[in-house]
């Protein structure tokens, strides 16, 4: 969640949004508030690691910003968690390879 919410940020360097609003963008309206708890974890995390800045709009409500003096530290977190999404997927399909070879020619007949 977090590397999804950053990717937005650094394709569109100039949004702002509340936790409300990336929860929106992310998920279908059914699903809002159970990843409204998900969204706003990966957000607090990456404010304090400094990735996103907080700006208060009003006593309740904040909307989050990329940091843009930490640019790099967002790319290579992108880059380095995408990379091991891949990985993982990676293996979980060489786990079962030959799964993959009945799914093309169907079940073996014997």
């Amino acid at each position: 969640m977090a590397r999804e919410i950053l990717r937005f940020y650094l394709r569109n360097p100039e949004a702002a949004d509340s936790v409300e609003g990336l929860a929106r963008w992310r998920l279908l309206d059914e699903r809002i508030y159970s990843t409204l708890d998900k969204v706003s974890r990966a957000v607090s995390w990456l404010v304090s690691q400094e990735l996103l800045v907080k700006e208060p709009t009003s006593p309740c409500t904040s909307v989050f910003r990329l940091n843009e003096s930490e640019r790099k530290k967002s790319e290579g977190f992108v880059q380095q968690t995408t990379l091991l999404r891949q990985d993982r997927v990676t293996k979980e399909k060489n786990r079962y390879p030959q799964d993959r070879v009945e799914q093309r020619s169907g079940p073996a007949k014997g």
